[in-house]
């Protein structure tokens, strides 16, 4: 009976916590958001997009929540056998070389080319930007499995019979969409669903979830390298690599799957493994990394909301803030706005007549501001207290603490306006300084996708691309580009280099013959121009 129960209770941490990743996530979070006693759990909201990756590098979860949200992976080594070494693998289908990989969007083109080891290479489509329409509730509308938008169409008259209006439009969230537009739910960022004739909310057939392809970055996590997510995005915006990428990438397999089941298992970075909690520091206030879901540090960047509408404002940013402060001069009074993840819904101040007017303070020593309870500015004084002024004293030590410095001046309002200017320029001098103080690997990134503009002109499809070398294309050498120096090695020695064009610092190359690749071999520092070394005869 002991041993019933025992073998019970682990087919029942198998199926949650293994073969869960391989249902529909709709599917694993309606079975798995339960406690013991049976009741779903409300509040429960695995941010599942934050994992993607762990998918990609071929991690199975071993440890969940009473939500049945993943608490630890196991990243374990295991060797691609010789038939997977020669295809590209990409949610456990295999791509022959030249195959194009099956994606739901019809934007993102993707294939496995050939190289030392086959490899997914991606191409974005690029549309023709649409002139802009006049009207109100106007949305894009593209044509059925075609990636760009054909025309704006503008929905203003909408009936007031619902059954009516659902002939011919989807409305969602109390916004209605004309068929052929796209809506994007803001509660996951991941799902896209198109209006159709079948609409019937989000649990619709024409929704689907965003594909990040991390397989056509697979070199970076396989250097150590982890994604940085944004809060309102589905695929990471960016990667954070250790100073170090020489190390063995087998050890580091070994070393997540050690820490992957001791103490509730360890974050693991640049060799070094971090407890539970930990917070990594990039020095970029936009962006924290904490060991959430070990072995990978979970890295979001932050989101700010729109700039105000206000004309005439200034903005602020500071070195340890993410989101700026905007400085909005309003009829000479000083209006300072919030640009926080949360939008203000409070307007301006303003009569029945229109905007307040500005008043003329007689004393020097009074301040013109907009105290608690008025609508309109007014002169702060620091006098006695009266029944029309009834602020306390910290009110006045508060509010004297602000621009001190242009009250005692006295300075006039385009004085004032010219001097905070002054101010802004030189904060934003010293913030950009100190956000160059790290890189995560912004500058290559940008690098490669001036490299991919390139190749964009060219439309990647079906007809046009038989028997393309995308490696020779990628190694096309400009007239103008200095000589790379080629590294020969022998089969061996493979094993030994990181296969990556992307290191902090360093030119990518170019190679002229297509039958090498680009890595950094063993003692080198940046990536070079890598060929077989030919055998002697």
């Amino acid at each position: 009976m002991a041993s019933l129960i025992k073998y019970g209770v682990f087919f029942v941490l198998f199926t949650n916590g293994v073969l869960g990743r391989f249902l529909p996530e709709e599917i694993f979070q309606n079975t798995s958001n339960r406690s013991s006693n049976g009741e779903r759990q409300e509040d429960c909201n695995c941010e599942w997009r934050f994992y993607q990756h762990y998918e990609a590098k071929g991690c199975q979860i071993v440890q969940t929540d009473s939500c049945g949200c993943p608490t630890n992976y196991l990243c374990s080594s295991v060797k691609q056998s010789v038939s997977q070494s020669e295809v590209c693998m990409y949610q456990s289908v295999a791509y022959k070389v030249g195959e194009k990989i099956k994606l739901a969007d019809n934007c993102q083109v993707c294939r496995c080319v050939d190289g030392i080891t086959p490899q997914v290479v991606c191409r974005q489509r690029e549309c023709p930007q649409l002139d802009p329409v006049e009207g109100e509730n106007c949305h894009l509308v593209y044509e059925e499995n075609k990636c760009c938008p054909s025309r704006y169409e503008c929905i203003e008259d909408v009936p007031e019979n619902a059954s009516e209006a659902s002939a011919f439009t989807c409305i969602y969230n109390n916004i209605t969409y004309p068929f052929g537009a796209k809506i994007y739910p803001p509660d996951d960022p991941c799902l896209v669903c198109e209006c159709k004739e079948d609409w019937n909310g989000l649990n619709n057939s024409s929704c689907y979830q965003q594909e990040c392809v991390f397989e056509k970055k697979k070199h970076l996590l396989e250097a150590g390298c982890i994604p940085i997510y944004h809060e309102r995005r589905c695929c990471p915006i960016e990667y954070y690599c250790p100073e170090d990428l020489h190390y063995n990438n087998m050890e580091l397999r070994e070393l997540e799957g050690e820490n992957s089941t001791e103490n509730g298992g360890r974050c693991i970075f640049g060799g070094n493994s971090y407890e539970i909690g930990t917070e990594l520091s990039l020095n970029d206030s936009c962006v924290k990394c904490i060991c959430q879901v070990p072995p990978d540090f979970t890295c979001v960047h932050q989101s700010c909301s729109l700039p105000p509408s206000a004309e005439n404002c200034v903005e602020i940013r500071s070195a340890d803030q993410c989101c700026p402060t905007y400085d909005c001069l309003l009829a000479d009074v000083t209006v300072t706005e919030t640009s926080a993840t949360e939008e203000d819904d409070s307007e301006p101040s303003t009569t029945e007549e229109g905007v307040c007017p500005t008043p003329l303070c007689a004393d020097d020593s009074c301040q013109i501001e907009i105290p608690p309870g008025h609508e309109c500015p007014t002169c702060v004084c620091g006098e006695l207290q009266t029944e029309e002024n009834p602020e306390t004293e910290e009110y006045f030590i508060q509010f004297q603490s602000h621009d001190t410095e242009d009250v005692e001046n006295h300075l006039a309002p385009n004085e004032l306006r010219q001097k905070r200017s002054e101010n802004m320029q030189t904060d934003e001098i010293q913030t950009q300084q100190s956000q160059q103080q790290w890189n995560i690997l912004q500058e290559d990134e940008d690098e490669m996708e001036t490299g991919e503009t390139i190749e964009r002109e060219r439309e990647l499809s079906e007809e046009s691309n038989e028997g393309f070398d995308e490696i020779k294309a990628f190694g096309s050498k400009g007239p103008n580009t200095p000589p790379v120096v080629t590294v020969e090695l022998e089969d061996t020695d493979f094993d030994n280099v990181i296969w990556t064009s992307i290191v902090p610092g360093c030119p990518t190359p170019l190679c002229a013959d297509s039958s090498c690749r680009i890595g950094v071999p063993q003692g080198h520092r940046c990536p070079t121009c890598i060929c077989k070394k030919a055998r002697q005869p």
